[in-house]
């Protein structure tokens, strides 16, 4: 662990991390730094406990914080709630800033009593203040006792649960399979946004959304904020409340696009508004990527993006510049915190 609010930076850690308690990473178990920069995490790292994460088992920091440039590239498994590919939880009661944060290993948990947040980067985060240019490429794969619980289960962050201020995701993408034999809210980007002033923009999710519960969408489970310029393209399953885009929207949603054939899905939200901007492509029942969604053509239908600055477009569906090979901002890692593999109770 790491207390008195400080910097962490220029950081790596290398091999397995198996524990039977709660707070693990595969860097750092409990964080309690101001700043975490270039540092990284390769290696898988499982725990009974909760709040596991591929880099950082908890930040829960009484100051603001920024965390940047880091990653992590393991596995990460929990047969308990809070887990993510980066972070399982963070708890923070001050305002945080992430930026330029991957993770590329699968999620895996079982969520036994209690509320559970999963997600492919990040499975809780509270009182975010911006959240940028942050993606995960692994599976997330959760089972829990379905009922009241509430899980929150997104294919990049699980749950964000803002107390004070607002918060906004923008240059943020998913494209590993979320699979949740869950309650719900379930997200192929972000499970649910608790709170009315959470915002999510120029984003995307590509995975698959796979529920048992309700409240399922291609993008957002659950939402009371804004969305604006934001597109989904996997296919959706689930009990109830389903959307091509969101599951439950309480929020304004505009500019944005999801591939009916893709997501298998007629509207863009299972309950909740929509405007005249929001538009789908492709027929329902036809699994062949939207045509209008891909390469050149996307410049044309999918106008509300900004491919000047923000996006590109691709031979398939478009990506975040900010994202693209070649543009992204590695970590620059010069300390070996570990290189073995470790094991703790």
């Amino acid at each position: 662990s790491y207390s008195g609010g400080g910097t962490v930076q220029d950081s790596s850690a290398r091999g397995t991390v198996s524990a039977t308690g709660q707070s693990v990473g595969g860097l750092l178990g409990l964080a309690d730094a101001s700043t975490i920069r270039r540092s990284s995490a390769t290696g898988d790292v499982n725990s009974t406990g909760s709040n596991v994460g591929g880099l950082i088992g908890k930040h829960d920091s009484t100051l603001a914080a920024t965390i940047a440039n880091v990653s992590a590239s393991g596995n990460v498994s929990t047969r308990n709630q809070g887990a993510g590919g980066l972070v399982g939880s963070m708890g923070q009661t001050s305002p945080v800033t992430v930026s330029d944060a991957r993770a590329s290993g699968n999620v895996t948990a079982a969520v036994g009593s209690g509320r559970g947040y999963v997600g492919g980067l990040i499975g809780e985060i509270r009182n975010a203040k911006n959240v940028t240019n942050v993606s995960a490429t692994g599976r997330v794969n959760v089972s829990a006792n379905v009922g009241t619980n509430g899980e929150h289960v997104g294919g990049l962050i699980g749950v964000i649960d803002h107390e004070s201020g607002a918060n906004l995701v923008t240059n943020a993408s998913a494209t590993g399979d979320v699979n949740a034999d869950a309650a719900g809210p379930i997200g192929g980007l972000i499970g649910g946004i608790d709170g009315t002033l959470g915002t999510v923009q120029d984003s995307y999710a590509q995975g698959n959304v796979s529920a048992r519960g309700g409240h399922v969408g291609g993008l957002i489970g659950r939402t009371n904020g804004d969305t604006a310029r934001v597109y989904a393209s996997g296919r959706i399953e689930g009990d109830s409340g389903l959307g091509g885009l969101i599951g439950d929207n309480s929020g304004q949603i505009s500019e944005s696009y999801w591939d009916r054939g893709a997501t298998n899905q007629l509207s863009p939200t299972g309950s909740g508004p929509a405007d005249d901007t929001v538009v789908g492509y492709g027929a329902v029942g036809d699994t062949t990527a939207a045509a209008e969604m891909q390469g050149q053509a996307a410049t044309e239908l999918m106008d509300g993006l900004n491919y000047t600055t923000t996006w590109q477009t691709t031979s398939e569906y478009p990506i975040l510049r900010a994202q693209a090979s070649g543009n992204e901002q590695p970590p620059r890692t010069v300390d070996t915190v570990s290189s073995t593999n470790l094991t703790a109770v």
